[in-house]
């Protein structure tokens, strides 16, 4: 909208409280703007989501980004709220684990609005360094912070934790429990995908033979 009148917009994404919204680029700066807001507060307002009702939403906002135009994910979670630096450390056998996909998910929405959301809402990931640690900075929330090493099967732990603003907090997550490590859903579907494929082409196969073995019939 705002860019068929020559200013410069980009999106900015919210994905664990579920929302998205713009900036534009005004003289050189950045600023919020939201066109699904009451006029009155949808420019310049980064603070209106975790503002109490009713001037705002009340939510906690766990982290804010846009994508460039290379497709990089850049963070800007600090222009919308206040953040909390969480480090995690992953172990195994009493060593640190390098390379462990560690993942965040945001437990707001969850625990706000039950009767919407079931289940935590994944948002970020990262990888452990040399000494088994990965850090983030996000903003004050309850999380879900979980470890994997492996692909399919491998091991895996999770741990909720509650992040606050302005501080450091530590988790560690010790590998020790060997399991698969997609949704059964998932396998299941896979599974049946594949099995369904297989028939396809052994039907397609006979009907093939059936119409080389009658077309030779003919010939004969």
């Amino acid at each position: 909208m705002v860019r068929s009148i020559g200013i410069q917009a980009r999106v900015v994404y919210n994905p664990a409280e579920d929302h998205v919204w713009c900036e534009v680029l005004i003289n050189g700066s950045w600023f919020h703007f939201d066109p699904g807001l009451s006029r009155d507060k949808r420019f310049n307002n980064p603070g209106f989501y975790e503002c109490p009702e009713p001037n705002g939403w009340g939510k906690e906002l766990s982290y804010v980004y846009f994508i460039d135009a290379d497709g990089k994910q850049n963070d800007i979670t600090k222009t919308y709220t206040d953040i909390g630096r969480l480090i995690v450390q992953v172990e195994k056998d009493g060593q640190p684990v390098k390379n462990a996909r560690v993942t965040i998910e945001s437990r707001f929405l969850m625990l706000n609005q039950p009767s919407s959301y079931s289940q935590p809402i994944f948002y970020i990931e990262n990888r452990t360094n040399d000494k088994g640690i990965c850090t983030f900075n996000l903003g004050g929330n309850n999380y879900t912070v979980s470890a994997e090493l492996g692909t399919i099967l491998g091991y895996r732990n999770e741990s909720i934790i509650s992040l606050k603003e302005n501080r450091e907090t530590s988790v560690t997550l010790t590998l020790s429990s060997f399991s698969l490590l997609i949704p059964i859903e998932y396998v299941i579907t896979t599974l049946g995908v594949a099995l369904t494929v297989i028939l396809l082409v052994i039907e397609i196969i006979s009907i093939y033979k059936k119409s080389r073995k009658k077309k030779a019939n003919v010939n004969t």
